[in-house]
């Protein structure tokens, strides 16, 4: 049997096990709020609109409340204490940063809950009919950034048409919509794309702050070539100013729901496939999470900060959502491998806090 399909079993038969204790939940509701808090992503409304009709339907409890502006405000709202007038759930399109971590514990917020829901990746999209270029990390970086290296030294971008990055890209206007600095898809795109573009670039390597080179690598030029936008408005911007040469970064969800308008780009040579992303070959395949807050869970007598928090954890890794053929992957998600879907359920019933 393989190594895999045997860690597979085995995790499943764990949390089989373990589902009887899960389901032990408080029977009696003492909490001071009666409906979830869920902030974080717009990039991630579909999954949870998804979840939370389990949620209600299976425990005839309130619809949460999503207020979904983006990862780094909802995360900063999630850790900034505990008690009725704070989140319970923060849902990230990227992992929490170890400075936010310790934010949250400065703020007494305790013990957090991860769990990893899928795999997605941000998506580079012109519309039908322009040009489909075939970007690398590098060139991306030569075009955006503020400052370019220049014989041992940086000056101003000078670069005003793809041509000028490399001749093999068309004479046409620079033109880049990117999403606001916010948005864990922008933070996706300046770690995996941005900072992966100038690593090797000798002016960069010769900085020895690592925060200066960060800056160097991701500070986009305001010439008017870079435009900052919200995710939730790219696409109709892009539209509003389409001319070839334009692109726009934003979550794959968004272009998966807008094929018959848009191209996808490959990056170094690569689409943004379920192949290419699950096998993480993709250079912007990223991992979607959701973070539960365990200080506003309710305890065995039924006090606590809301009612809930459990069930929803139960929904968002329930087999009908998460499992091939299922609702996640009909919106666009790339799954988890069924070793990893096993893994994560487990974490989920266990409830072990994250340490970062």
């Amino acid at each position: 049997m393989p190594i895999k399909l045997a860690m597979a079993i085995l995790m499943a038969g764990m949390v089989a096990n373990a589902a009887v204790s899960a389901q032990d939940l408080p029977t009696k509701d003492f909490a001071l709020r009666k409906q979830l808090n869920i902030v974080g992503s717009t990039s991630m409304r579909p999954y949870l609109q998804a979840a939370s009709a389990d949620f209600v339907a299976n425990t005839k409890l309130p619809e949460p409340v999503l207020d979904l502006k983006s990862t780094g405000e909802g995360i900063d709202r999630f850790c900034s204490g505990v008690g009725v007038d704070f989140p319970d759930i923060a849902a990230a399109s990227r992992r929490i940063t170890r400075s936010e971590f310790k934010r949250c514990r400065e703020n007494q917020v305790g013990d957090i809950i991860e769990i990893v829901i899928g795999h997605s990746a941000v998506a580079m999209v012109v519309p039908k009919g322009h040009p489909v270029m075939d970007l690398t990390p590098n060139e991306l970086f030569l075009a955006i950034a503020d400052e370019v290296p220049a014989n041992g030294d940086f000056v101003q971008n000078p670069a005003r048409t793809w041509k000028d990055i490399h001749p093999r890209l068309p004479a046409n206007e620079i033109r880049i919509l990117m999403p606001n600095r916010e948005s864990g898809t922008r933070q996706t795109f300046n770690d995996r794309m941005l900072e992966a573009g100038c690593r090797h670039v000798p002016e960069v390597r010769a900085i020895f702050t690592a925060s200066y080179r960060v800056a160097r690598c991701t500070t986009p030029r305001d010439d008017g070539a870079v435009i900052e936008t919200p995710d939730r408005i790219m696409l109709s911007e892009l539209l509003a100013g389409a001319r070839p040469g334009t692109i726009a970064v934003v979550p794959r969800e968004a272009w998966l729901a807008e094929q018959a308008r848009f191209d996808v780009m490959p990056v170094a040579g690569l689409l943004p496939t379920v192949e290419s992303i699950q096998n993480d070959e993709y250079e912007l395949s990223r991992h979607l999470y959701l973070y539960f807050k365990a200080a506003h869970m309710r305890d065995s007598r039924g006090f606590g900060i809301t009612r809930g928090l459990r069930e929803y954890m139960l929904a968002a890794t329930s087999d009908g959502l998460g499992e091939p053929g299922g609702t996640f992957e009909k919106l666009g998600l790339v799954l988890l491998r069924a070793e990893e879907r096993a893994a994560d359920r487990l974490e989920t019933i266990l409830m072990r806090p994250l340490e970062r």
